[in-house]
């Protein structure tokens, strides 16, 4: 099948995915809103049980864990514009029902449904970014994905920690104020940005294609230098975008300049992405038995993917233990804990993440084998800080090791996420991601705050802080697992 080809500006490229990056972050507030108004919540609603709240957390990331697998088959229709769509507007709709909320059990479904959506940012917008990001900051516009999260974290318990001193639900009322206008913006972008088929040709800033050599000795091969609004015509088939028809396609799509000589086009190329119209049948229609078999018999994708699950396991601990081992542990003041919470999440995580991303970038991306090496390196890091933490009792030392152990844990985060897409061929990097943050949902989310809980409470009269330093030592995991990764891949190389 002949496969026609077109330029993306980078700043389209750019504008697009800014909308999608503020969707994710606003949507992402309403998770930490909550745990800022744990106590009002008990007081208004006449909640006595810990547990009761406790089933409210839990039941967020059960609704991510049911969206991430209603996500897995919806991730694979030929326009996916209605997924960012459905996404917003789930948010809105949850977002405005916590706000409105007086009853314990209403208040537990609208968190059900907030998570629910939610997943739908965290699956869908790094398969985004591997599809149409620049090679050129690629490894960069992952870590901002990863980043979505920890921003609207922060900004979420700030905003609702400062509003409840009026009334707590004026922050999920802005909140969805601000999605609905980013809503009305994500209906501005352009349906070919959402298209599946669509399959980047990755052309660095040189002019060099990663797969057909230069450019320059590409002369024979016909492309269609196409506006991106052209890709948006309406058409009377709902696969015009993935026949294999050529005259089908081509009633959908004007051709505005048809370059016989690319050299002509060496300037576009510069501040432009080659992408062609996949019309492979095996990438038009997915065969979901045979995709989930590719996927679990696929190493190097199940190894990184548990390598995250462990990620997240360690994240979910600390984000639910760390005040209650500063109280309980290291016998702080709660405003003290307070203080040190903060300046972990809204410094190290973000520091660690971008910097990370601008580093891999720098050595070559996520692609590249030397991304391995600057994991393994952190991931040791991490292990050895994790050692360290069960003989220290004082805050200072504490703070200053755990401030480190976020910042190498982080730095990690993009590298790996776009590594494990990197693993996969382009017709399963949707499946795959869908199924990975199903695998880290039920390996990493939802159980560590259970673990951690047993262990304290069996070993906290003899060692206090053993549970924690064993859970933040899942990273010695991390580092057998990444050394397996590394191997395969040189053998792969080779």
């Amino acid at each position: 099948d002949k496969e026609k080809s077109f330029l993306i500006p980078n700043k389209l490229i750019y504008k697009s995915y800014s909308i999608l990056f503020l969707s994710s972050v606003v949507a992402n507030m309403a998770i930490s809103s909550f745990p800022a108004i744990i106590n009002i919540l008990m007081e208004n609603l006449d909640i006595t049980s810990e547990s009761s709240i406790g089933l409210l957390t839990t039941i967020h990331y059960v609704g991510q864990l049911l969206g991430s697998l209603v996500i897995m088959f919806a991730i694979n229709m030929e326009n996916r514009k209605i997924i960012i769509l459905s996404a917003l507007f789930g948010n809105i709709l949850s977002t405005f029902l916590i706000a409105v909320q007086r009853n314990y059990y209403f208040l537990a479904v609208a968190r059900l449904l907030n998570g629910f959506f939610i997943a739908f940012f965290a699956i869908f917008n790094p398969v985004w970014v591997d599809q149409f990001a620049p090679r050129t900051s690629n490894s960069i516009m992952m870590a901002f994905h990863h980043v979505e999260s920890i921003i609207g974290t922060v900004l979420g318990f700030l905003l609702t920690s400062v509003i409840s001193s009026v009334d707590w639900r004026y922050s999920f009322l802005i909140q969805g104020a601000l999605l609905s206008i980013l809503f009305v913006q994500a209906l501005t972008i352009d349906n070919a940005f959402f298209i599946r088929n669509i399959e980047r040709k990755r052309v660095s800033s040189d002019n060099t294609d990663s797969s057909e050599g230069t450019l320059s000795n590409s002369n024979e091969k016909e492309i269609d230098y196409l506006e991106l609004s052209e890709l948006d015509k309406p058409s009377n088939s709902s696969n015009s975008y993935s026949t294999t028809d050529d005259s089908e396609l081509d009633s959908n799509r004007k051709r505005l300049n048809t370059v016989p000589d690319i050299e002509s086009k060496e300037q576009e190329a510069k501040t432009a992405n080659l992408f062609c119209l996949v019309t492979n049948k095996e990438v038009t229609h997915t065969d979901y038995y045979k995709a989930f078999k590719e996927l679990i018999t696929n190493k190097l994708y199940l190894y990184q993917v548990l390598i995250i699950a462990i990620l997240l396991f360690i994240i979910t601990v600390i984000q639910q233990w760390m005040k209650y081992y500063l109280l309980n542990v290291l016998g702080i003041s709660s405003t003290l804990a307070d203080l040190l919470f903060i300046i972990f999440c809204v410094t190290a995580p973000p520091i660690g993440v971008l910097s990370g991303g601008f580093y891999v970038q720098r050595i070559g991306g996520y692609e590249n084998l030397n991304a391995m090496y600057f994991i393994l390196f952190n991931t040791v890091c991490c292990s050895v800080i994790a050692l360290l933490l069960f003989f220290i009792k004082q805050i200072s030392f504490f703070s200053v090791l755990m401030w480190f152990y976020l910042f190498f844990g982080s730095s990690v985060v993009p590298c790996i996420g776009g590594s494990v897409l990197f693993a996969l061929p382009f017709h399963l990097k949707g499946s795959g991601n869908s199924l990975q943050n199903i695998a880290v949902n039920i390996i990493g989310y939802v159980p560590a705050p259970y673990i951690y809980g047993f262990l304290y409470e069996k070993t906290k009269n003899s060692l206090p802080r053993l549970a924690f330093s064993l859970c933040l030592s899942m990273a010695v995991i991390g580092v057998g697992l990444i050394s397996v990764v590394i191997n395969i891949r040189k053998s792969k190389k080779e």
